[in-house]
């Protein structure tokens, strides 16, 4: 249900995804631009097969470990979201707004305030962030997050990271193809 924020309607990025899902295949893929102790910044790809073609949107974000409550524990969560949110937006699915209802809220919690990074600027001194996966892919062995892994168990019921997700729902749609072609012909 879209969030009401200063008399605008925000679609979350679960609502704008699952209406996609209805209308088309689709595939997303994510990557860190950027990932240190404090600071990531991701992009998002979002592929969507319509009509024969196959049309290809990016969404980019930057989150801060500081800059908020939630932050703390989940900026990369966070960080992934708001690029797939962006990458949607630019595909048409996300209303007349870039930001997603999360980023404006948090962006006018926040208005005036600078946020400072603990991580010394020198980055020859930065040190990569690490973390610990919730679970590994079991195609590609990959570490996939928390979020990830319940989306893979509830959908495949197996765990797969995003681009094996991505190359089982690919696998499925040339499935179905053929399976059409075999009944037209």
């Amino acid at each position: 249900m879209p969030v009401d924020i200063k008399g605008k309607k925000y679609t979350t990025v679960a609502e704008r995804i699952d209406k996609l899902r209805r209308e088309c295949p689709y595939s997303i893929a994510t990557e860190f631009v950027k990932l240190e102790v404090e600071l990531c910044v991701m992009k998002a790809t979002l592929t969507i097969y319509k009509d024969e073609k196959e049309l290809t949107y990016t969404g980019h974000a930057f989150e801060l470990q500081s800059s908020s409550y939630i932050n703390k524990t989940s900026f990369i969560e966070n960080c992934e979201t708001s690029a797939m949110g962006r990458a949607l937006s630019a595909a048409g699915y996300g209303g007349d707004e870039f930001c997603s209802a999360d980023e404006l809220t948090s962006a006018l919690k926040n208005q005036g305030k600078t946020f400072n990074s603990t991580r010394n600027s020198d980055s020859s001194k930065s040190k990569p962030y690490q973390m610990k996966p919730a679970a590994y892919c079991v195609d590609c062995k990959a570490g996939i997050t928390e979020g990830i892994k319940k989306v893979s168990e509830s959908r495949y019921n197996k765990l797969l990271c995003i681009p094996c997700q991505n190359k089982q729902k690919a696998g499925e749609f040339s499935q179905s193809i053929v399976k059409l072609e075999e009944v037209v012909s």
